[in-house]
């Protein structure tokens, strides 16, 4: 479980992994769908958000990957990026404020903060949203941004981003998407 705590708010947010239903059907708040749990879909996540004396849970389902490293909490609202959908929810209600279909789907690995917007690491692209959740630019290298040795092949250091391909390039982009090196790793 990861809980996290805004010393200026009066609220705590909790992520706890759960273990899978079984024979009956999941309904997931930030959705608004219902699955049938016959069928493996994934993790499933229960996301808490406490406000004094009020408690919202809303069941989170993700198809792949970790919801712990797809989820950014902002001053007002949580950001999640699941299943290719970048959702917004209320911290004080825990209502969903938006959704935005995100290009790419399936295959966008994490989200973080970057410049004045979020920045999505994708399988085959890395993508730069604005605030509103509107892409402003994409980047693709040589090949897909997985290293076969499992690694580390993506960070954002001073403003910029580095991120390594299949095949071992090495790209630096600026804020604007702009590549500014490109080299072979050895």
């Amino acid at each position: 479980m990861i809980t996290y705590k805004d010393e200026y708010q009066d609220y705590e947010i909790a992520i706890t992994e759960v273990i899978r239903p079984q024979n009956h059907s999941i309904y997931s708040a930030v959705i608004g769908e219902r699955w049938s749990a016959d069928i493996d879909i994934g993790k499933y996540y229960e996301l808490m958000i406490t406000r004094t004396t009020v408690r919202h849970v809303i069941l989170v389902i993700l198809n792949a990957g970790d919801l712990y490293n797809n989820i950014l909490i902002e001053r007002d609202c949580l950001v999640i990026l699941l299943d290719g959908t970048v959702y917004e929810i209320c911290h004080k209600t825990g209502t969903l404020l938006g959704s935005y279909e995100i290009r790419g789907g399936w295959e966008l690995f994490r989200i973080y903060r970057f410049d004045t917007g979020y920045v999505i690491h994708g399988e085959t692209e890395i993508i730069k949203l604005n605030k509103e959740f509107n892409e402003e630019w994409s980047f693709s290298g040589r090949d897909i941004f997985v290293k076969p040795d499992n690694g580390v092949n993506f960070e954002i250091k001073n403003g910029r981003i580095g991120v390594v391909d299949f095949q071992g390039c090495f790209y630096i982009l600026d804020k604007d998407g702009k590549c500014v090196h490109c080299s072979r790793r050895r």
